[in-house]
């Protein structure tokens, strides 16, 4: 369902009830990571959405219904978000179909249902930008599917049914 490539060649795979495989192309191994109940540094599901690789090599593993896991392929340690109502710096939804790294040391989270959730790395928290139909400069939607940046800055955020929204990171 998802493939992305690290600084060392090795390409990352993100399963659909298979959890996380690293192909290692120069030995032509595979390595698979899945989901233990019973241990919490373990990826919280092996239904896989959506991978990335920041600039730290850290990777970032988007789920269906268990949250944001951040990996460290050098500890081997997994860090765990998920949605939590009582806390408003938490991610906004479990299902998490798009992962994107901007300029800012930001992680920028597309849901299903939660719109956007962007994340501070240095703070740790998330800021939610939602569909709110009061606002025309809101997010047209709170299905978030990509989020791609122009070579201009601008960053296009594409949503299920509703298309299109442009965020001017300037403004």
């Amino acid at each position: 369902r998802a493939i992305v490539e690290d600084k060392k060649g090795q390409l990352w795979l993100g399963l659909d009830g298979g959890g996380i495989d690293l192909y290692n192309r120069k030995t032509d191994d595979f390595t698979h990571f899945k989901n233990d109940p019973k241990n919490t540094n373990t990826i919280s599901s092996d239904i896989i959405m959506s991978v990335l690789v920041d600039k730290e090599g850290c990777l970032w593993i988007g789920t269906y219904g268990e949250g944001l896991n951040k990996f460290d392929p050098t500890t081997k340690n997994v860090e765990r978000f998920h949605t939590n109502a009582k806390d408003p710096n938490a991610l906004s939804n479990d299902i998490v179909w798009k992962i994107f790294e901007n300029n800012d040391n930001t992680i920028w989270v597309g849901t299903r249902g939660g719109g956007l959730s962007i994340f501070d790395k240095k703070t740790k928290k998330f800021k939610p930008y939602t569909y709110n139909v009061n606002d025309k400069f809101s997010l047209n939607s709170d299905k978030v599917l990509s989020i791609l940046k122009d070579k201009s800055g601008l960053i296009w955020i594409g949503t299920e049914n509703n298309g299109l929204n442009k965020y001017d990171v300037q403004s």
